[in-house]
C-alpha cells in the first residue's frame, strides 16, 4: 500500500538519526544520510498527493534547516521539484514556514553563517515572498553584522 510506503519515507526523513538507529532495520547502517537523501527525492515525487502536501512540505523544510549540508542541498532540490506544482495553500505554507526565520532576522545579533545559508535557500526557492522593504531591512542588518564581525576580528573596512 502506498500509505505504508509514504509513512516510512516520512519517518526516515523526519526522524532524528538517534531515534532511527534504535530500530532493528537501521542498526547496522553506518550513515543514514544517503538513505535520507533518497527519501527526500522520493517525497518530492509525491507532490501529486494533495492530502499529504503539507506534511511533505514540512519534512522538506526541515531538511533545508538541517545541520548536515548534504541534507540542506537535497532538501532545497526536493523542495524545488515539489513546488513546481504549487497552489495558493502552498504559498500560505511558505509564508508560515518563513515567519520564524524572518523573526530571527529582526535583530542583527541573531545572524550567523548557518542562518544566512538558510535564508539564501529560502530566497532562491521563494523569491516572491521577499518584498523590497524586507530586503532593505535585511541589508541594514547585514551591514551592522559585518561591522560587528569586522570590529571583533580587528579588520578595518579598508583592508578587505
Amino acid at each position: 500500500e502506498h500509505k505504508v510506503f509514504f509513512q516510512e519515507l516520512v519517518a526516515l526523513c523526519d526522524s532524528e538519526d538517534a531515534v532511527l538507529a534504535k530500530q532493528p532495520c537501521y542498526r547496522a547502517v553506518q550513515s543514514l544520510v544517503p538513505l535520507k537523501l533518497s527519501g527526500l527525492s522520493a517525497l518530492a515525487a509525491c507532490h501529486y498527493l494533495p492530502e499529504v502536501r503539507e506534511k511533505i512540505f514540512s519534512v522538506l523544510y526541515k531538511a533545508i534547516n538541517s545541520n548536515v549540508p548534504e541534507l540542506q542541498t537535497a532538501g532545497k532540490e526536493a523542495m524545488t521539484k515539489f513546488m513546481l506544482e504549487h497552489t495558493q495553500s502552498d504559498i500560505e505554507l511558505v509564508h508560515n514556514a518563513l515567519r520564524p526565520l524572518l523573526m530571527m532576522l529582526g535583530d542583527y545579533r541573531n545572524l550567523n553563517p548557518a542562518l544566512l545559508q538558510r535564508l539564501s535557500h529560502m530566497i532562491s526557492l521563494f523569491p516572491t515572498s521577499f518584498n523590497e522593504k524586507m530586503c532593505d531591512s535585511l541589508l541594514g542588518h547585514l551591514k551592522r553584522w559585518m561591522d560587528v564581525v569586522m570590529t571583533t576580528t580587528h579588520i578595518t573596512p579598508s583592508s578587505t
